[in-house]
């Protein structure tokens, strides 16, 4: 007995031991966030989608599949949808998976039932942000007004936008011209505009055109009638679409730039656009001021509006959320931390102008620099930019500057 005893241990012992081998290879993925918080290539979140379909073969949950189909969804996993539904099926109250599957149609607006889904998600977990960004433009793409706000307003409290993404947000827009057009690009130079405009009442006058919506019908006759103006009617735009490939929004962006130009309406390009090289040839004749380029032409000498914005910049500008731990210490795919090299951008071209004729202004916008922005910058970042200050300025601070840090040498 005892012999079969000891035996029967030994079996146990080997399988635990085969058990313990299995859990240490497998090891938990990291969490998949929004592209609004952090941003890998595509072959980082292929890698990551594998991982989490590994873990999730050797542990089942929900946890873990919604994990699995948001790495796949951006790494565009060729069985993304079959996946996604199968895992809907199995997880009928994931919020992830419901809010993943709203959308998986890339429509706006959605069909009543995906819509639904999405506000299925949100009633789950009112706390998890991301359908809210995504019931933002379902209502607003069906005029629901009061429902947009509602969701902003879910998006504020929430805290679904970190704090140096909406002063970045703040600041560009304090920083336009009365009446102005904002030409915006994608999430996180839109929504926090939104929510600064409909529910915090800061500079309701610009009128916010996101470019990726352009390509939709709604969104164009949306933005005329929330007073851009009128830059193609109904027959022309369907005439554009038949006869051209899309994406439009380059072509309509032209467009309201010319029409606003006739009515003397400021149009900017902020400097969060994606450069195609559409954007980039039309920027070679715009003018440079601070996180955004003027499109339209004007009458007003370049070095007094950009004299203006330096002034704003520096006495109006909000910066509190360039200071928070959080950034300061987070990872290089922080979405967040990739907006910052606008500001050094934006100083750079202001002090080229400005450093000969105000050199007080130009030391101010160094001083902003080098107190909120140096440490965000990645170290080449921070070197191609010493070397550039270094050409550009000719006051002694600057240049006493330079020459500590070895940008400029005697």
């Amino acid at each position: 007995m005892i012999r079969i005893f000891l035996l029967m241990s030994l079996v146990v012992l080997v399988a635990c031991g085969d058990n313990t081998s299995t859990l240490r290879k497998v090891e938990r993925p990291q969490d998949v966030v929004s592209k609004r918080v952090m941003v890998y290539s595509d072959s980082i979140y292929n890698r990551i989608a594998g991982e989490w379909e590994a873990y999730y073969q050797v542990f089942p949950s929900e946890d873990a599949y919604a994990n699995w189909m948001y790495a796949a969804r951006y790494a565009g996993h060729p069985e993304y949808k079959q996946l996604l539904m199968k895992g809907v099926n199995t997880y009928p109250a994931n919020p992830t998976l419901l809010y993943l599957a709203g959308m998986r149609e890339q429509k706006m607006p959605s069909a009543d039932s995906d819509l639904a889904l999405t506000v299925r998600a949100s009633e789950l977990d009112p706390n998890y942000m991301d359908p809210w960004f995504n019931l933002v433009t379902e209502f607003l793409s069906r005029n629901e007004m009061e429902k947009m706000d509602n969701a902003l307003q879910r998006l504020l409290q929430g805290g679904g936008i970190s704090e140096e993404v909406m002063d970045y947000n703040f600041n560009l827009l304090a920083s336009l011209e009365p009446n102005a057009i904002l030409i915006t690009n994608g999430d996180n130079d839109t929504y926090p505009g939104w929510i600064l405009q409909r529910i915090l009442g800061h500079r309701p006058d610009v009128k916010i055109v996101n470019r990726s919506l352009l390509n939709t019908n709604w969104y164009v006759f949306h933005v005329i009638r929330q007073g851009v103006p009128r830059f193609i009617t109904n027959p022309a735009l369907e005439n554009l679409k038949k006869s051209t490939r899309g994406p439009w929004d380059e072509q309509l962006i032209n467009r309201i730039i010319e029409a606003s130009g006739d009515e003397r309406m400021p149009v900017y390009f902020s400097h969060t656009l994606y450069m195609t090289p559409g954007i980039k040839e039309a920027m070679k004749n715009g003018r440079e001021l601070g996180l955004a380029t003027l499109m339209t032409e004007t009458v007003k000498p370049y070095k007094e509006q950009m004299l203006q914005v330096a002034n704003i910049w520096i006495n109006e500008f909000r910066s509190s959320g360039m200071e928070s731990w959080k950034l300061k210490y987070g990872t290089k795919a922080s979405a967040g931390l990739r907006l910052m090299g606008n500001y050094a951008g934006g100083i750079l071209t202001m002090v080229e102008t400005l450093d000969k004729t105000h050199p007080q202004v130009s030391v101010d916008l160094f001083d902003w620099y080098q107190d909120y922005c140096l440490e965000l910058l990645p170290e080449q970042s921070r070197d191609a930019i010493g070397s550039t200050w270094a050409d550009i300025s000719s006051h002694e601070k600057i240049q006493d500057w330079c020459r500590k840090e070895r940008y400029l040498l005697d």
